[in-house]
């Protein structure tokens, strides 16, 4: 009698099967996996604005006063001269953010600090960037924005209706209307927490609570081209933004 050989190898069904119970495995463990991804990077992003909101702390303990835009010679009212910039309220916090070292290599005796009085180029930092935004990592965009509270965006900024709120007694509320952009020098023309032209505000200006205040906001470079840039300059990349706009709403432009 013949002794039957042994088979050596799957049949191409066996192994059309096996490749297909992979198939499924892998699809119903990729969304666990996406799901687990994203929940870290929103755990990262909410750290973000703890160690931000810490910092902000921190320098009013050390200086009075929250961090602002600095600008030299202070704001006047009028654009001429042309303010210059002396950093955003970004570049006051790396001491409290672990960034000592790359705050004092950005230190400059210049009457102007841009990006082009460092031959580096202005670096990413970590803290500003939430790890869910698709904006390069690389970029050195901050994805975090000051409450400059319910002032007026001219032309786009705004956004009907909702620029109806930039004077509150049109809608029932208390203030009136702000100036636009929160271009002042003056800390009681200012309704949130931080200005454009370095309002020196402090925490006992904050009458409704810091509980209960809004500090720090987290904005997408997809969705507003105005924070694209770096987050060194106190300028024309907003280190701030409007509360006008209600959270989360998508406007139908990147302004």
């Amino acid at each position: 009698m013949q002794t039957p050989r042994r088979r050596l190898a799957f049949t191409l069904i066996e192994l059309l099967v096996v490749i297909a119970i992979i198939a499924i495995l892998i699809g119903l463990l990729l969304p666990a996996v996406q799901k687990v991804r994203e929940a870290a990077a929103r755990a990262k992003c909410q750290n973000n604005l703890k160690q931000i909101g810490i910092a902000a702390h921190l320098h009013h303990e050390d200086n009075g006063r929250l961090p602002a835009n600095k600008v030299h010679p202070a704001w006047t009212g009028s654009w001429s001269p042309y303010p210059v910039t002396k950093g955003s309220w970004n570049y006051h916090i790396l001491p409290y953010i672990e960034q000592g070292n790359l705050h004092r290599t950005l230190q400059n005796t210049a009457a102007d600090m841009t990006p082009s009085s460092f031959p580096g180029g202005t670096p990413a930092v970590a803290t500003f960037r939430c790890a869910s935004d698709d904006w390069p990592a690389s970029s050195p965009v901050c994805n975090y924005v000051g409450n400059l509270g319910p002032h007026c965006m001219y032309q786009d900024c705004s956004f009907r209706p909702y620029d109806s709120y930039c004077t509150g007694s049109s809608v029932g509320l208390s203030y009136a209307k702000g100036l636009d952009f929160g271009d002042t020098a003056q800390p009681s023309q200012i309704r949130g927490l931080f200005s454009r032209f370095g309002a020196q505000i402090s925490f006992k200006m904050i009458s409704d609570g810091l509980s209960n205040t809004l500090m720090i906001g987290e904005s997408v470079p997809s969705q507003n081209d105005h924070i694209r840039g770096n987050w060194l300059d106190w300028n024309s990349h907003r280190a701030h933004g409007t509360t006008i706009i209600p959270i989360n709403y998508l406007t139908d432009k990147q302004y």
